[in-house]
């Protein structure tokens, strides 16, 4: 059997479920689709797919915890990197 990672594509029924959980997602949030943030969602459920949560409620579960962790992380990786520059 393949393995859907070792392809780079998504087939449409993958598209759906990514869209599903996505579309949650924003609504959960109050995120406009078409803003940064959702932008930003976006990339973290196709990751997240791409690794392997392909079950929709999985994958809807691990972004929106995803999510909340990302403003933390951000700001940590924007300390590191300035006192790195210092």
């Amino acid at each position: 059997m393949l393995n859907r990672m070792y392809f780079a594509a998504f087939c449409p029924s993958d598209l759906e479920t990514c869209q599903r959980a996505f579309d949650r997602l924003c609504a959960q949030q109050h995120f406009d689709r078409t803003s940064a943030k959702a932008e930003h969602l976006a990339g973290v459920v196709l990751f997240l797919f791409h690794n392997g949560i392909t079950d929709e409620a999985d994958l809807f579960d691990a972004a929106s915890a995803a999510s909340r962790f990302a403003p933390l992380v951000h700001k940590a990786v924007n300390s590191m990197a300035n006192a790195l520059g210092e």
